[in-house]
Protein backbone atom coordinates (compact mmCIF):
# COMPACT_ATOMS: atom_id res chain seq x y z
CA UNK A 1 0.00 0.00 0.00
CA UNK A 2 1.49 3.31 -0.75
CA UNK A 3 2.40 6.05 1.85
CA UNK A 4 1.92 9.48 1.52
CA UNK A 5 3.71 12.73 2.79
CA UNK A 6 2.17 16.15 2.17
CA UNK A 7 3.75 19.41 3.67
CA UNK A 8 1.76 22.29 3.63
CA UNK A 9 3.53 24.67 5.64
CA UNK A 10 3.74 28.46 5.06
CA UNK A 11 5.88 30.83 6.38
CA UNK A 12 3.47 34.05 7.68
CA UNK A 13 3.51 37.34 6.05
CA UNK A 14 2.92 40.67 7.33
CA UNK A 15 0.13 40.73 5.11
CA UNK A 16 -1.69 38.75 2.51
CA UNK A 17 1.18 40.13 -0.26
CA UNK A 18 3.74 37.24 -1.67
CA UNK A 19 6.19 40.76 -1.30
CA UNK A 20 5.01 41.81 2.38
CA UNK A 21 7.89 41.34 5.47
CA UNK A 22 8.12 37.48 6.85
CA UNK A 23 7.02 37.85 10.18
CA UNK A 24 7.99 33.59 11.00
CA UNK A 25 11.18 32.68 12.61
CA UNK A 26 13.74 33.17 9.87
CA UNK A 27 14.61 29.36 10.04
CA UNK A 28 11.11 27.74 10.43
CA UNK A 29 10.67 26.15 6.72
CA UNK A 30 14.21 24.89 7.30
CA UNK A 31 13.57 23.33 10.72
CA UNK A 32 10.46 21.96 10.08
CA UNK A 33 11.26 20.28 6.48
CA UNK A 34 14.76 18.85 8.52
CA UNK A 35 12.19 17.52 11.04
CA UNK A 36 9.97 16.14 8.09
CA UNK A 37 13.02 14.15 6.24
CA UNK A 38 14.31 13.00 9.75
CA UNK A 39 10.51 11.61 10.42
CA UNK A 40 10.74 10.12 6.98
CA UNK A 41 13.83 8.40 7.70
CA UNK A 42 13.18 7.07 10.80
CA UNK A 43 10.07 5.59 9.15
CA UNK A 44 12.29 4.01 6.54
CA UNK A 45 11.47 6.21 3.83
CA UNK A 46 13.79 5.64 1.25
CA UNK A 47 12.87 8.79 -1.53
CA UNK A 48 9.35 10.94 -0.54
CA UNK A 49 7.69 9.07 -3.29
CA UNK A 50 8.25 5.45 -1.76
CA UNK A 51 7.63 5.49 2.06
CA UNK A 52 6.15 2.37 4.00
CA UNK A 53 2.61 2.79 5.27
CA UNK A 54 2.55 3.87 9.07
CA UNK A 55 -0.13 2.54 11.42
Amino acid sequence: MAAVVIVTLNARRASDSPFATPISPPRLMANCNANVVAAMKDSECAEPSFCRRLE
